[in-house]
């Protein structure tokens, strides 16, 4: 296992990574949405920025919306939400009644708690951890804060399925929820 961090950004057109060379270290795409990621320890600065401009890719925001999608759909998506992380502390009574509710399995008082914490106290999610299994069954770690800073700890072979994976369609704001409750494309 090994942890990194990527920066996240959308490709503004299809593609984008056609235009990288396969071997370009640091750099992650996705084969299933517009996301591009690159590697914290490679890519800094006016080296990422260059990039930026060539390939014409946008950095983005996790809107909070889709942060309470994936909990809502946390048990459809094979995932278990570990920790929640505020923009503000919370308070002892409030830590602990979040640790709570991230242990049942009945997402809508998760919910409840995070909009009463956004809504009335202007405190949004600032970073969420979930865990999910891979093909051999073991666990991998993932972080996304709202500013599109995913951190992995997983299995370096498979990093790039990772941007692929539903989870990060949901955070990445690519995949929503439509009335009827199926999966919608929003590509």
């Amino acid at each position: 296992m090994v942890k990194k961090k990527f920066y996240l950004y959308k490709a503004l057109f299809d593609n984008a990574h056609d235009n990288i060379q396969a071997n370009l270290d640091g750099i992650i795409w996705s084969n299933d949405f517009s996301l591009l990621g690159f590697d914290r320890k490679i890519w800094r600065g006016d080296k990422i920025k260059s990039v930026e401009d060539l390939l014409r890719l946008k950095p983005f925001e996790v809107e909070q919306r889709s942060y309470e999608q994936l909990i809502i759909l946390a048990k459809h998506l094979g995932i278990t939400v570990l920790s929640i992380g505020f923009t503000d502390e919370l308070s002892a009574d409030e830590y602990d009644e979040l640790v709570e509710l991230l242990h049942t399995d009945e997402p809508d008082d998760l919910i409840a708690f995070i909009e009463e914490q956004r809504f009335h106290k202007l405190n949004e999610i600032e970073e969420i951890t979930f865990a999910s299994k891979n093909e051999s069954g073991k666990l991998n770690y993932i972080s996304f804060s709202r500013n599109a800073v995913l951190t992995l700890d997983a299995d370096d072979r498979n990093i790039n399925l990772f941007l692929s994976a539903p989870p990060i369609g949901v955070l990445s704001g690519n995949y929503l929820l439509n009335e009827s409750s199926c999966w919608a494309n929003e590509k």
